[in-house]
């Protein structure tokens, strides 16, 4: 089962570079086309706006996996042993829950795209490129949960 999360957390990270990569290649394409040819293609814009999205919501459900989402520590310092166990469990928790009500109400507002699509980049419905809202928010929900349940240490 560790092998199977290990290669999932592998193509998590590989979707991400390409992501990132895919995003200077059209960026860098974009100011050449401007400032060379006098000219653009319309969609890369809206096209980086889409994958801005991704890449922000996937990034933190990356950092949920590896623990390295942004916290407010204020009592950290002060607590030891078994009360910092059960403040980060609580916190964990709490943003388990905040997680999966966004992506509940998330998946409300997908679905109502859908019943109303409008277009979006390359011809593409809007709701296509929104199904990452509710994914991500799942998915971080699940990892905050796992935090909470199964405290393990940081990943390097």
């Amino acid at each position: 089962m560790q092998t199977l999360f290990r290669r999932l957390h592998q193509l998590e990270d590989a979707f991400l570079a390409l992501l990132l990569g895919s995003m200077i290649a059209l960026a860098v394409l974009q100011i050449v086309l401007r400032n060379v040819a006098g000219t653009s293609l319309t969609w890369i814009d809206p096209l980086l706006r889409v994958e801005v999205l991704w890449l922000g919501l996937l990034g933190a459900a990356a950092a949920a996996r590896t623990g390295r989402h942004i916290t407010i520590d204020l009592l950290e310092p002060v607590l030891k042993g078994n009360a910092k166990l059960q403040l980060a469990r609580l916190a964990n928790f709490a943003a388990a829950v905040v997680c999966a009500v966004v992506a509940w109400y998330a998946y409300q507002f997908v679905l109502l795209e859908k019943e109303f699509p409008t277009p979006g980049v390359l011809g593409l419905p809007t709701w296509v490129f929104q199904t990452v809202i509710p994914y991500s928010f799942g998915l971080m929900s699940f990892r905050f949960l796992q935090m909470a349940f199964v405290p393990r240490a940081k990943e390097s």
